[in-house]
């Protein structure tokens, strides 16, 4: 499993190398950046192969054990529920800003579901992070 880790190093050193090229390259005068496609097209790789190895590698983990598979389809249940009571949430209101009408509402909705989700997530984390801590101390 040691090759798990010079993989990442790799990965981080090929994202600090296009990040400085970037930056090396562009002119924030004139907001050029040759790049920049570049940079983008890396980072949907990245969330791409992290994306399908979240989905992929837990399948893989309940088909070698059939009894962590209840606990896997709970915690993908939590997710697909937190997602919905997300959008749930999402309001589609046109947003006026800079003298620009932002009324895409596939857009607006998305954007309001990815931060309502990103909320939900870090306060059960920092929630999870406390009631551990306590435990841990109350447990002694």
């Amino acid at each position: 499993m040691k090759y798990i880790s010079y993989i990442g190093y790799g990965l981080l050193a090929i994202s600090v190398i296009l990040f400085i090229t970037f930056l090396g390259t562009g002119n924030f005068s004139s907001q050029e950046f040759p790049f920049a496609d570049l940079l983008l097209y890396w980072m949907y790789a990245m969330i791409i192969s992290a994306s399908a190895l979240a989905v992929i590698l837990p399948m893989i983990n309940m088909a070698s054990d059939p009894k962590k598979m209840v606990g896997s389809l709970i915690g993908g249940g939590a997710m697909v529920l937190l997602v919905l009571v997300c959008y749930l949430m999402a309001d589609a209101t046109p947003i006026v800003g800079a003298g620009v009408t932002y009324d895409d509402r596939f857009e607006l909705l998305s954007s309001d579901t990815g931060l309502y989700a990103t909320y939900f997530t870090f306060a059960g984390a920092v929630i999870a992070i406390i009631v551990g801590e306590v435990w841990k101390m109350v447990k002694r």
